[in-house]
């Protein structure tokens, strides 16, 4: 009788003692690379439709992974999706066509993360090789940014 009472208690502990599967953390990126030019003129409209819906960082956004989340977000992509909520102009000279789809991600993304962890990633997540390349002394530096 002692036995199955030891076994029934160690069994519950065990049971009760195992972390869920959902106390685990969902990482979750943010990070293109850069659709403008130095003056601020986009190359194209694409970043419109990767935010969209159907997008990369559109689903990311819009139908992320449920459970504890983690945030990496380039502060590169939050500018230039900002400087699309107002109008915006290509490099062929038409207007971008994607400032409610920027608005729109940006009110979703801030509704989102609310409750989540964020956390920054270098500006324009710059590749660490490259970096170890052109600017091998300054590396550190710039992955603080």
């Amino acid at each position: 009788m002692r036995k199955l009472i030891a076994i029934f208690c160690a069994s519950i502990f065990v049971i009760l003692g195992t972390p869920s599967a959902s106390a685990a953390s969902v990482e979750i990126t943010l990070t293109e690379p850069s659709h403008r030019q130095v003056d601020g003129i986009f190359t194209d409209d694409e970043l419109a439709s990767l935010l969209s819906y159907e997008g990369r960082l559109g689903r990311l956004v819009y139908s992320p992974p449920r459970g504890n989340r983690v945030w990496f977000i380039d502060p590169q992509v939050i500018e230039e999706v900002r400087a699309m909520t107002t109008e915006y102009l290509l490099e062929n000279g038409e207007k971008g066509v994607g400032s409610s789809v920027a608005e729109s991600w940006l009110n979703q993304l801030t509704a989102i993360t609310r409750s989540d962890k964020i956390t920054a990633l270098p500006y324009g997540n710059p590749s660490e090789y490259w970096l170890s390349k052109l600017a091998p002394n300054k590396k550190s530096f710039y992955l603080q940014l």
